[in-house]
């Protein structure tokens, strides 16, 4: 059984997890970061499936509240948010 628990209040989702979990999640956040830089570099993807990853990167970041640890670099690592240990 998983975990990790999810509510649906009207028209908001709620998600609970661990805090190791959502520090794996974090970490392998960071793996697809790295990732999207190395194939942005190479472009062996389609367009469309660098979009698609692109995409579900700023929305992880973002919906999930991960921070930046050094703003000034484009692939600068993500930590989750201070104060949540």
């Amino acid at each position: 059984m998983s975990d990790t628990k999810v509510r649906y209040i009207k028209d908001k989702a709620v998600i609970t997890m661990p805090l190791d979990k959502y520090e794996r999640l974090c970490q392998n956040f960071n793996g697809l970061v790295c990732a999207m830089g190395s194939v942005h570099e190479i472009w062996d993807f389609s367009l469309r499936d660098v979009h698609a990853m692109d995409d579900l990167k700023w929305t992880l970041q973002f919906d999930l509240g991960f921070e930046k640890i050094e703003n000034d670099s484009y692939h600068s690592q993500y930590r989750i948010p201070k104060g949540s240990k």
